[in-house]
């Protein structure tokens, strides 16, 4: 059933925006494809949700329909020896997934465990936490062809995964819509600990202390999951306060040639100092992969994580500062104003235009 006027903003997780002028929740394959069909006969915009955990929407709304994807199927599809194929709902919520992998033993997600969103976002920006990541699990991407409502399958490959990027928010964005994605998951023991932070949570968790002299211990997934949830909620990574309203991270981690490090790292011992630049160098050496590295924008947000905006309704989490925090009480354009103060200020600082994670509807940010 179509509705009129439903307020977006208390479905967001920034609780920023406001209304859909037409909006529909689809449960299943047939019923999106009438709501396409619908919007081209009323030359609607169309705008596609899930659970709204990565996306700013406007303060005049959205003038067509917003689809919200309530695809919630989990079918086994193949089985082998040491593999599982699984085809899941777009709809799904991703956290509950990750519970049913691990309630299963099915290995390769554990890691990922409570990350806000459904099941169809986590392949759009090959989400990955704690050393696992959507391309390494992915096997199929199952779509909807926006201009021809034609139902296409495309293998991990045609997804063009890279850092934080696939073709669903670049070259391809909203050309298609998803709708099931398959997992290719492992059957057989296969932790993923190198993030040192969570094999100590891990060990801690089953008792152990010196992680060095413990590394062929086996853990259960059941471990591994409570360790990253416990990350995840103390309150050093992300808010766990319920009125700190946040999208996780707000100004994501940049992808860097090696070459301009010696450029960048001027800049930086000018302007952020000999710790920053020290650490900087540090992810250089570190997180390189072939001519690239990966500098997370936190290390470039720390020296200007007390600016506020005009009524300081939005703020950098002070733990992270890659996030960003809403108190609830600000408007689309203060929030507009102070992610532009951000990158100017970072800009200026270090000659790096910091991107956006989320997608901010009917703004060019990046």
């Amino acid at each position: 059933m179509i509705k009129r006027n439903i307020s977006l903003k208390e479905m967001t997780t920034l609780r920023v925006g406001g209304k859909a002028n037409y909006f529909v929740e689809v449960q299943s394959v047939d019923e999106l494809i009438t709501s396409l069909n619908l919007a081209k006969s009323k030359n609607l915009d169309v705008l596609v949700i899930g659970d709204c955990s990565n996306i700013v929407i406007p303060g005049e709304g959205f003038d067509g329909i917003v689809i919200k994807v309530l695809i919630t199927e989990i079918i086994i599809t193949k089985e082998t020896t040491d593999l599982i194929f699984i085809k899941v709902g777009a709809g799904v919520n991703w956290d509950s997934f990750v519970d049913y992998s691990v309630s299963k033993d099915y290995w390769g997600i554990e890691n990922l465990s409570l990350i806000p969103g459904t099941v169809g976002a986590f392949p759009v920006q090959n989400v990955g936490a704690y050393g696992q990541v959507a391309n390494s699990v992915v096997s199929e991407v199952h779509v909807i062809e926006r201009e021809s409502n034609q139902l296409k399958i495309l293998t991990n490959t045609q997804c063009e995964f890279s850092w934080r990027r696939s073709i669903f928010n670049t070259h391809d964005k909203n050309r298609y819509i998803i709708i099931h994605v398959l997992f290719k998951l492992n059957k057989k023991y296969a932790p993923k600990l190198s993030r040192v932070d969570l094999k100590k949570e891990v060990f801690r968790l089953n008792g152990l202390v010196n992680i060095e002299l413990n590394n062929d211990i086996r853990v259960n997934q059941t471990t591994i999951r409570q360790a990253v949830i416990n990350l995840r909620t103390s309150g050093e990574k992300l808010p766990n306060c319920k009125n700190e309203y946040n999208t996780g991270t707000f100004f994501r981690a940049l992808s860097l040639k090696k070459s301009q490090f010696y450029k960048l790292a001027i800049r930086l011992l000018i302007n952020y100092g000999i710790f920053t630049t020290v650490r900087a160098l540090g992810y250089r050496l570190k997180y390189g992969v072939g001519d690239s590295y990966i500098l997370p924008s936190a290390l470039l947000l720390m020296k200007i994580k007390d600016i506020k905006s005009i009524n300081e309704n939005f703020e950098l989490f002070k733990k992270n500062p890659a996030v960003l925090i809403h108190n609830g009480k600000g408007t689309h354009k203060e929030l507009i104003n102070f992610i532009n103060d951000i990158k100017k200020n970072v800009y200026k600082k270090s000659g790096i235009q910091i991107p956006v994670e989320p997608e901010v509807i009917g703004q060019n940010i990046n």
